[in-house]
């Protein structure tokens, strides 16, 4: 009988440890309670439950905590070894972002190269080099090429060296200030399988020489050029190394964030400083969890940013969400202008656009006098910005470029440069200003003034700049004008009482009523521009 009874007891014990680790310590009590109580009725009746269901129940209350504590300690464990996990996802797909991560110097090189090309064509004088010097940049670069090139040795054995062979007709059409295509360097019968990165390549190099060239040849200049390019590359460097850098003020409030969405034994990085780039990684054997539109959500609304579409990995019951940021801000626009006298061309130029970095520009340049040569300087300054602000992280280095390429041309010129940036991601503003006159921020029935006390560029050798940085909301709409609208607000009461009416829809619309109630009121006579800027959050 008390062999039966172990064996009973043995095989309950089994049971309820079975349920206690399927289902946890209360369900493996319950479970033991009722198989007691069936094998008590049928081995002994009543009598036998009666008797066996006290003492089981003294020994549930006793083993209550015992088996508490046990759940307690048990997952812990797993919590270490997913918590491992999370930070080894995390940190293999953070440094693979660290190490790839160049945004500002990788777009030195090409708009370096544009730039070259807007000087080369505003310059009265292109800078050219010699045919030997196009031709050693070919063969220089065709020889770089061909020393990490897989097919050298059979190209070798045959003497196959189209680029080679072609150098001389390539410099010329390089002297000509024609681009390389991949064409252009092989022959009828060879054929270089790197030809089009080659042109590429030939390219960019020509370019870089010629713009060297040209700061060379400005007179007392070279110094200030190369120190201007020295601060390019540094500042360049330096945005890279802050957006590669870990924010860690973010790491508690995000990792909350994690938790309250049901993502367990989780951990979050985020790097950057504008340009935010999120990976999370942590126990989700579902995926249900890190893919959730609340999780993306509460995300966003913690760090104040838009996310871009995540990728997701998987190991095991650990999946990894990765993704940047995108814009959280847009903003349409509207430009008219008209010449100040109808027989002579505007010296005005206006330009929006949007560059890779997500900014959105607005510039308004005012060649100073009128006719071709006004026109050509503000253009020339509208075509180096636009190419220029791609580089993103050294504006005011750059303006000091232009304002070294205008002072080395052989007409006496300057211009104005009223330049407002958005930041599409964060909604920052900022004007610069050099010569300019005031620019409007209307918000609601409100009026904000921008202006500063500055020279035009091309004046001085060194460049006289303001920034002015502005708090920006949705539905604010922007006002910029040339001086031939309204040079300070003292000499014009109507377009203070014009811009607190309530705004026209149509803004093409509302920038020609502005130009028409201009010319009503007397406008000074100069080339007259309005663009008018509506911004909205998306």
């Amino acid at each position: 009988a008390l062999s039966g009874e172990l064996s009973v007891s043995f095989a309950l014990a089994g049971l309820c440890a079975g349920v206690m680790i399927g289902f946890g310590s209360g369900y493996g009590i319950i479970a033991g309670g009722v198989a007691l109580c069936a094998w008590s009725a049928y081995a002994v009746g009543l009598n036998g439950l009666l008797s066996t269901l006290p003492e089981y129940m003294i020994g549930a209350a006793v083993a209550m905590p015992m088996l508490k504590k046990v759940n307690e300690i048990t997952p812990s464990v797993d919590q270490d070894e997913y918590t491992e996990s999370a930070e080894d996802m995390v940190g293999t797909m953070a440094l693979a972002y660290q190490n790839d991560y160049s945004g500002s110097v990788d777009s030195i090189s090409d708009a370096m190269h544009k730039i070259a090309e807007v000087i080369n064509r505003y310059t009265s004088t292109p800078l050219r080099l010699s045919c030997e010097e196009y031709r050693e940049i070919v063969i220089s670069t065709a020889e770089n090429a061909c020393a990490e090139c897989i097919e050298k040795g059979l190209c070798a054995k045959e003497s196959i060296r189209p680029v080679i062979k072609n150098a001389d007709r390539i410099s010329e059409k390089l002297r000509d200030g024609k681009k390389i295509r991949s064409y252009d360097l092989n022959t009828g019968t060879e054929f270089c399988s790197l030809a089009e990165k080659l042109a590429e390549e030939i390219n960019r190099e020509v370019g870089r020489r010629e713009q060297e060239a040209y700061m060379i040849s400005g007179s007392g200049g070279v110094a200030d050029e190369y120190e201007l390019m020295s601060k390019l590359i540094s500042q360049a460097l330096a945005n890279d190394d802050e957006e590669r850098r870990v924010d860690n003020s973010m790491n508690a409030p995000l990792t909350t964030v994690a938790e309250d969405c049901g993502l367990k034994n989780g951990m979050i990085r985020v790097f950057g400083s504008r340009r935010q780039h999120f990976i999370l990684a942590g126990e989700d054997e579902g995926g249900a969890k890190i893919t959730s539109f609340e999780l993306r959500k509460a995300i966003e609304e913690t760090a104040n940013v838009k996310l871009s579409a995540p990728e997701y990995f998987r190991r095991g019951k650990m999946m990894l969400m990765e993704c940047g940021i995108r814009s959280a801000y847009k903003a349409s626009f509207a430009t008219v202008g008209e010449a100040g006298n109808k027989k002579e061309i505007s010296g005005d130029t206006a330009a929006c656009f949007e560059t890779k970095g997500d900014y959105f520009y607005s510039l308004i340049s005012d060649g100073m006098g009128s006719g071709e040569i006004a026109k050509e300087t503000s253009e020339f300054v509208s075509e180096f910005i636009k190419q220029s602000m791609e580089i993103g992280s050294a504006k005011e280095t750059l303006l000091h470029m232009l304002n070294h390429s205008i002072r080395t041309r052989r007409e006496e010129c300057s211009a104005t440069v009223d330049l407002f940036e958005l930041d599409m991601l964060h909604g920052n503003g900022v004007f610069i200003k050099s010569g300019a006159p005031p620019s409007y921020v209307k918000r609601e029935g409100s009026i904000f003034r921008i202006r500063s006390q500055t020279a035009p560029i091309g004046l001085m050798r060194s460049i006289d700049t303001e920034k002015i940085s502005v708090e920006i909301k949705d539905g604010d709409y922007v006002f910029m004008f040339s001086d031939g609208i309204a040079e300070i607000a003292e000499d014009a009461p109507w377009l203070l009482l014009l811009l607190g009416e309530p705004p026209k829809p149509d803004l093409k619309e509302y920038a020609n009523h502005i130009l028409s109630e201009a010319k009503k009121n007397g406008a000074s006579g100069d080339d007259m521009t309005v663009t008018v800027i509506r911004i909205e959050r998306v």
